[in-house]
């Protein structure tokens, strides 16, 4: 059975999480720093021998976009104020990022507006 508590910079188990940070090739190599772990909220998840992991919880906007297929070159033009808004809607919830996932020709067309590439799995809730 796991317990879980929340944790902040200046939880005595810190120094643990930033040690398993500066161990982790992983998370090196892509830039992840001390300051970024702090920024949100973080849980440290134990067992029933101690620490095992520790999750960083970031907010996102995701958006799903259905493109008429008649307005090629309208939606090209309004693309970029687009993803502007989407971005002011990220800021104003406090989200770190808009993540979409763009299929078929919307992927260069996304990449283009400055969306970029990420790795990474979801679980469907209900």
């Amino acid at each position: 059975m796991i317990r879980v508590k929340k944790i902040t910079k200046d939880s005595p188990d810190a120094a643990l999480v930033l040690d398993w940070l500066k161990n982790d090739e992983y998370h090196q190599s892509i830039g992840i720093t001390p300051e970024q772990i702090w920024d949100g909220e973080v849980a440290l998840v134990y067992d029933e021998e101690g620490p095992v992991m520790a999750i960083r919880f970031q907010r996102a906007l995701r958006a799903a976009v259905q493109f008429n297929p008649r307005t090629k070159l309208r939606n090209a033009r309004a693309g970029k104020e687009v993803s502007e808004w989407l971005q002011s809607l990220a800021r104003q919830s406090h989200c770190s990022e808009v993540i979409v996932r763009a299929g078929g020709r919307a992927k260069p067309f996304v990449k283009r507006l400055g969306f970029q590439e990420f790795d990474g799995q979801f679980l469907k809730v209900g």
